[in-house]
């Protein structure tokens, strides 16, 4: 259930939370979103560490996180600098 969650998660900052033209109750839910997928990094169970580790290190992924949150992402997965 939380893999689902996470798919979900990050299939909708990449589909519906980039741009430019996001107004500021958009550009706070995209902010959320990501926390919530950060604070999963630290889960418990293997696989979902896992799909978070997917669903960040997409190749389209990074260029639409948000500035603030990009090197804290990053710091979390492995083999990142």
């Amino acid at each position: 259930m939380r893999n689902a969650m996470l798919t979900v998660l990050g299939r909708l900052v990449m589909n519906l939370l980039t741009g430019d033209n996001l107004d500021e109750n958009q550009k706070n839910l995209r902010e959320e979103f990501l926390d919530t997928l950060c604070e999963h990094m630290h889960d418990i169970n293997g696989f979902v560490r896992a799909k978070v580790q997917e669903e960040t290190k997409q190749d389209v992924f990074p260029l639409f996180v948000a500035m603030r949150q990009r090197p804290q992402i990053m710091k979390l997965l492995p083999g990142q600098c």
